[in-house]
């Protein structure tokens, strides 16, 4: 992996050997990725007023992911889980694992979706999800700045609490399986930041808060257990078997 260097904003790694280096618009620099094992890696982000009950308004969620091993239903992020009458989750499908897929819970119809081909490979990608629900009420899928699929069916029904369940970025509740590779940043938004095709975000620089951040992992601690959230709202997630290296 190439090491960022003094002074630079981000390095990536080139198949050429040669040094790119990326700016992002307004954000930070990411200096390390934390690494999923694929066994027991997980950020616990706790439940709060700010980050439950998403899906009742409008929300995006999005990462940057080096995918080491794609697998059956290895979580994304989510809270609750697919088997429960309330939460959401972004993972890669079971059955299917090359596809991104994202469910949520209703009490009618589930607003779910999935890729429809095999787009998620070992490496680099940034994986995000909209929802609407006084809009289309359809799950937006994005896959390395292209929408890649919309729910074929409008959700119904009434979202569920889903305030007993921890928010939690690569794992939720038993039955999913956990995240194997490195991930450079997380933000979860309360508003839908993603229409159509976009120029995907650089993989090692995390985007500024702004007012519709209710979550935001730089993931740039490079040491201990906390990840904290710089977006203002203090939803610092507590790391489980997590470990450190250098963003390229």
């Amino acid at each position: 992996m190439t090491v960022i260097l003094p002074g630079q904003i981000a390095v990536y790694g080139d198949p050429t050997g040669s040094l790119r280096i990326h700016r992002g618009r307004g954000g930070v620099a990411a200096s390390k990725v934390l690494v999923f094992n694929g066994t027991n890696t997980v950020i616990n982000c706790g439940s709060n007023l700010t980050v439950d009950n998403l899906p009742a308004g409008a929300m995006t969620v999005e990462m940057c992911v080096n995918i080491t091993a794609v697998g059956n239903g290895r979580i994304f992020l989510g809270k609750g889980h697919p088997t429960l009458a309330t939460g959401w989750f972004m993972e890669q499908e079971w059955g299917n694992p090359t596809r991104l897929h994202a469910q949520i819970n209703t009490d009618g119809v589930k607003p779910d979706t999935d890729t429809n081909n095999a787009i998620l490979s070992v490496g680099q990608h940034h994986v995000a999800m909209c929802y609407n629900n006084a809009g289309d009420r359809k799950i937006h899928l994005f896959v390395d700045g292209v929408l890649r699929d919309r729910s074929p069916i409008q959700g119904t029904g009434n979202i569920g609490d889903d305030s007993a369940h921890d928010l939690k970025v690569g794992y939720t509740l038993a039955a999913a399986a956990y995240l194997y590779g490195f991930v450079a940043w997380v933000r979860l938004s309360n508003s839908i930041r993603y229409i159509g095709n976009f120029a995907a975000p650089a993989f090692c620089t995390s985007p500024a808060p702004d007012a519709s951040t209710i979550l935001l992992y730089a993931l740039n601690e490079g040491v201990g257990v906390v990840a904290t959230d710089t977006s203002g709202n203090g939803n610092h997630g507590a790391i489980a078997n997590g470990a450190w290296l250098p963003c390229s």
